[in-house]
C-alpha cells in the first residue's frame, strides 16, 4: 500500500474501525458509507450534504464515512467485493440504519461533475435519502422509511453486524 488513495483509505478505515469500537456516546441510529473516485464531484457534494445534516446532530466519524476521494482504492475494491458488487457500481452510499445485523441500503450516486447542469442542484434521490435519515434520526422507535425510493437496494449484511463488517476489511488489507 504505497499509491495515495490506498495510504488516504487506510488511515481512515482504521480511524473508522477505533470510532465504532468505542462506546457509543451518540444515538445517532445510521452508518453511511461513500464509495466514490476522486472524479465524482456530485457524489462528493451529497457526501458534504450528509456530514454537514450527521454533524448537527452530533453524529460522530463511526456514523459517516467517505472511501476514494483520492483516487479508487483497495479499501473501495475490498468493500465493493464484500457487498457483491463491482467497481462499475462507484459511487455509491452503503446506508446501515443499525450497527447490528440489519439491511444494507444501496443508493446509485450520479457520477462525474458537480450538480445536475440543468439545475446547479444536487441529485434529488440522494437528499429525499437524506431527508428520511433525518426523520428515521428523530423517531428511532419506528422503522426506517425507505418506501417509494426505487432507486435503493436493499442487501443482506455480508457480516453479523458493522463492527465485524470492518474488522474483516481492516484484517484484508492489512
Amino acid at each position: 500500500m504505497t499509491n495515495r488513495a490506498d495510504q488516504h483509505d487506510l488511515d481512515k478505515l482504521d480511524r473508522w474501525q477505533k470510532a465504532l469500537a468505542e462506546p457509543r456516546t451518540n444515538s445517532f441510529p445510521v452508518y453511511a458509507v461513500f464509495l466514490v473516485s476522486e472524479a465524482d464531484q456530485a457524489a462528493h457534494d451529497i457526501f458534504r450534504a450528509f456530514r454537514n445534516s450527521f454533524e448537527q446532530r452530533d453524529a460522530g466519524f463511526g456514523n459517516l464515512v467517505i472511501f476514494g476521494q483520492h483516487g479508487v482504492s483497495s479499501m473501495v475494491h475490498a468493500l465493493l467485493s464484500r457487498l457483491t458488487l463491482t467497481q462499475d457500481s462507484i459511487p455509491i452510499l452503503a446506508l446501515f440504519t443499525s450497527p447490528d445485523d440489519s439491511p444494507v441500503y444501496i443508493l446509485p450516486l450520479p457520477p462525474g461533475g458537480a450538480s445536475d447542469p440543468n439545475t446547479g442542484k444536487l441529485s434529488d434521490t440522494p437528499l429525499e435519502l437524506l431527508a428520511r435519515v433525518e426523520k428515521f434520526a428523530e423517531q428511532v422507535d419506528k422503522p426506517f422509511d425507505d418506501s417509494g425510493l426505487t432507486a435503493l437496494r436493499r442487501i443482506p449484511l455480508p457480516a453479523s453486524d458493522l463492527m465485524t463488517l470492518v474488522s474483516h476489511l481492516a484484517d484484508k488489507i492489512n
